[in-house]
């Protein structure tokens, strides 16, 4: 997949992306860590959670990029808090999974960019809810 001349995005399924992975993993002190987005689960998300049967729903959904500035490379995750932890001080949040990896040819990645690949796949990891991208919300 294809963002443009910049940027590329790998599957998640493919040998680049383990790749990928492992020299994040191997290099953590190089990773760079940004929020790309926060989504808030409105109440018919957290009732679609409990009609399938959890009874502590995420409520919050984060999507985070990790990259290397050497090897130009780097994953987007999403991770979420659970309606028990998010009144704490500091919620815990739990990692959802990977969506994609990414490469870029630029100085910095433009991560925002990402964002119009990602949603679908966010939408793919959770069968509870239809996420899309908006204009900023009120």
């Amino acid at each position: 997949m294809h963002l443009g001349a910049d940027m590329e995005t790998i599957k998640k399924t493919s040998q680049d992306f383990a790749d990928i992975e492992q020299l994040l993993a191997e290099d953590p002190e190089s990773t760079q860590l940004e929020m790309l987005a926060g989504i808030d689960c409105d109440e018919e998300d957290v009732e679609n959670q409990r009609t399938d049967g959890d009874d502590d729903p995420m409520v919050t959904i984060e999507l985070i990029a990790q990259w290397n500035p050497v090897t130009k490379e780097g994953i987007l995750d999403w991770c979420f808090a659970r309606e028990s932890v998010i009144n704490d001080a500091e919620p815990t949040f739990e990692h959802g999974g990977p969506l994609l990896g990414f490469r870029y040819r630029a100085d910095e990645p433009e991560l925002d960019d990402l964002l119009d690949t990602a949603v679908p796949l966010l939408n793919e990891a959770v069968d509870w809810a239809e996420f899309q991208l908006g204009d900023e919300e009120e």
